[in-house]
């Protein structure tokens, strides 16, 4: 190391239950910290050098790893310091949800350029850095294996013999452990009403029905195939006030993905137990009988404008 150089110790002081002697398993112990070395290289880009990382000798008291942090420049010792007590606040405390702030981070990432900017500043900036949450993610997920471990304290100096301490219970780990998959839920709502916007009147076309439920507009399809026929042997007509009682199912999925919730929702007409409009009332439970000639005049189709999706 040269004169050139600065030099961070980080430390990682792992609390371990009981009187057991102070160890853990080294597989858990080794593949965890291959995560948190991915995650401090993830550092490199917002300081603009390399950081090489050392290990000291451990000291005695539950696990306690000594690591020391380099990189080539003298000049950015405050914001490595800074970047580093983000990075310790941000990832060993219980993970806190996305806020507002996080539309700062654009701002903040340049205040890191010039070297002029807080503690406070850098959580923010970290906590919306994907890649950064995805290592340390793994490294939650492997050390949440070690059933020994109660807590896990990060330290760094600051200046003045000033220490950036925060420290994490084992019951929060998994705040920081990206969760991903889907769900369904599924619910049927029976004799409901839809007002039609615009109907597919010809057999083969993939495109959705619109229509108007609960006040809200909507696309959905349409699984009774006794109207279908019907309609596509035009022996339902569709105008202005056209409506339809049906069960309805309501299917939501819900995505998590990288931290991110993404929600959609899905409607089907199941069933159609009748449907009218300003001059016809039709009902039937399952098959629809032709209106009779006299009361099919012919009326203008005017059908509401695609409007109503905008």
């Amino acid at each position: 190391m040269t004169a050139k150089n600065i030099c961070l110790d980080f430390q990682l002081h792992y609390f371990i239950a009981g009187d057991v002697p102070h160890a853990m398993d080294a597989k858990i112990h080794n593949e965890s910290e291959r995560y948190l070395l991915k995650a401090i290289s993830e550092l490199q880009k917002y300081v603009g050098c390399d950081i090489s990382v050392r290990v000291e000798a451990k000291n005695e008291g539950g696990i306690i790893d000594n690591l020391l942090l380099i990189c080539d420049k003298i000049d950015i010792s405050g914001t490595l310091t800074a970047l580093l007590a983000g990075f310790t606040g941000s990832f060993f405390r219980p993970a806190i949800h996305k806020t507002d702030e996080i539309k700062n981070r654009i701002e903040i990432a340049e205040k890191i350029k010039s070297g002029d900017f807080s503690k406070e500043e850098a959580e923010i900036l970290l906590r919306g850095d994907k890649q950064l949450k995805k290592w340390i993610s793994k490294y939650y997920e492997v050390i949440s294996k070690e059933e020994t471990i109660t807590q896990i304290e990060a330290s760094i100096p600051t200046g003045d013999n000033q220490n950036s301490t925060a420290s994490i219970e084992k019951k929060d780990f998994y705040g920081h452990v990206i969760q991903e998959g889907t769900s369904t839920t599924t619910e049927i709502i029976n004799g409901t009403t839809i007002y039609i916007v615009s109907p597919v009147l010809v057999k083969g076309r993939k495109l959705p029905w619109r229509g108007i439920y609960s006040g809200i507009p909507i696309e959905f399809k349409i699984d009774d195939k006794d109207f279908l026929k019907q309609v596509y042997d035009q022996e339902i007509k569709f105008g202005n006030g056209t409506s339809i009682t049906c069960n309805l199912q309501i299917e939501t999925k819900t995505t998590i993905k990288d931290d991110i919730e993404d929600a959609k929702t899905y409607y089907t007409v199941k069933i159609v137990t009748q449907w009218s409009d300003d001059e016809h009332f039709q009902y039937e439970t399952k098959k629809y009988k032709r209106i009779k000639k006299e009361q099919n005049l012919p009326k203008q189709a005017t059908l509401f404008s695609d409007d109503f999706f905008e």
